[in-house]
């Protein structure tokens, strides 16, 4: 007597399907299972190196955050020596890092202050490269370096600077501070025609606190210097 045959139903035959499929996937890693252990290990050691990497990113990061920070909280409590320290190691190391320009900014303000001219100027100008073009810190940068002229006892060269910068720029209380700062340096250079006429041009209301309380020692120093003057001079 014969068997009657049954209809396969759907979930037997996914059943069968899944079961043919494991064993040609066994029938594969065991015909081939010194490539199979390769190609596992190399895709381990991939995901392991991109782990190291990703770690260590991310501890650089972190690293390079706190020398900055440390540098500039330095500064902020007025040991310059320190920051200046800080600053300069942070600019040398992470030269291509996205703040190594307001590092080299702040690190030539630490050696300005402590009277350190010439690495005051290098950090500057440090600032002026790594700083896009008319930026705050590349007009910060120019302005520190017509500082350093000061501080070196080159006040013409210093208030030409003043004078380039107080053309270019687009702030009124920018230009106002800059044309300030350029007319002290012509009177201390001895150009006190060239200083009266920047004092002229200047508008006392949109000078800073410090500015507007010089300014009328500036003014009487410039009008006795021009009272000295030959009169063929004026």
């Amino acid at each position: 007597m014969a068997t009657k045959t049954g209809r396969i139903k759907k979930h037997q035959l996914k059943e069968d399907q899944f079961v043919t499929r494991t064993f040609q996937i066994a029938g594969f890693f065991q015909r081939h299972k010194n490539r199979a252990t390769l190609i596992v290990a190399g895709v381990l050691f991939l995901v392991a190196v991109v782990a190291l990497f990703t770690r260590f990113q991310a501890g650089s990061r972190r690293e390079v955050s706190l020398q900055l920070s440390r540098g500039v909280g330095m500064f902020q409590a007025g040991n310059y020596s320190e920051a200046a320290f800080q600053l300069s190691a942070f600019v040398e190391s992470h030269p291509r890092a996205k703040d190594a320009a307001y590092a080299a900014l702040l690190a030539g303000d630490a050696h300005f202050y402590m009277s350190r001219w010439e690495e005051a100027g290098r950090h500057y100008r440090l600032a002026l490269e790594k700083s896009k073009e008319k930026s705050e810190i590349w007009y910060a940068a120019r302005a520190g370096l017509a500082s350093v002229d000061e501080g070196l006892g080159r006040p013409l060269e210093a208030a030409r600077g003043y004078e380039e910068l107080a053309q270019i720029q687009e702030s009124a209380a920018a230009r106002a501070h800059m044309s300030f700062s350029a007319a002290r340096a012509y009177r201390q250079g001895g150009e006190i025609e060239k200083a009266a006429e920047m004092l002229e041009t200047l508008d006392p209301s949109l000078l800073d606190p410090i500015d507007q309380a010089n300014l009328d020692v500036l003014k009487t120093a410039v009008d006795f210097a021009r009272a000295e003057l030959p009169a063929a001079d004026q």
